[in-house]
């Protein structure tokens, strides 16, 4: 009877310790939870648009988010999935000065090496370039943004 009671008072404080360390390194883990403010799109010929996407990325961990890669798909009407190319800041603000009736950038793009600070939020642009007239993109079924951090963590964001 007493082994048991040793025995189970030895496990609760392996418990115990366990979820300490767990609990301890939480907010060492590389991590993001974004969601899509809004979406606009822009026709730039008739067979290709613009889509910009405001996203607001919270990073909770205690280390910086540095970004690799943003991917940008549009779920088509038809059900198939295609892939935007990637806009530059500068790019973009030609484009939304000759088209002023897009409207401004309102936030900072999205970009390669951008850093997200940790315990912090922010709103994005992420702007993509798609061969899809701006009828067929408006139409589309589905936003997906995927975001990779140098160390290859990938979170994906989902839209409208």
């Amino acid at each position: 009877m007493q082994v048991l009671r040793y025995t189970l008072i030895g496990l609760l404080l392996v418990a115990l310790m366990a979820g300490i360390v767990f609990w301890s390194n939480m907010g060492s883990q590389v991590r993001l939870s974004a969601e899509v403010l809004s979406v606009r799109t822009l026709a730039t010929s008739e067979s290709s648009a613009l889509l910009i996407a405001e996203v607001r990325i919270t990073n909770p961990a205690r280390v910086p988010f540095v970004l690799r890669e943003v991917r940008v798909s549009a779920v088509e009407s038809s059900g198939g999935a295609i892939t935007g190319d990637p806009v530059a800041q500068g790019d973009l603000d030609r484009v939304l000065g000759y088209f002023p009736a897009g409207g401004p950038r309102y936030n900072e793009t999205l970009k390669v090496r951008s850093r997200i600070a940790g315990n912090s939020q922010a709103d994005w642009t992420i702007p993509a370039s798609f061969a899809l007239s701006q009828m067929d993109l408006d139409a589309r079924r589905g936003l997906e943004i995927e975001i990779e951090d140098v160390d290859g963590v990938r979170v994906r964001v989902s839209g409208k």
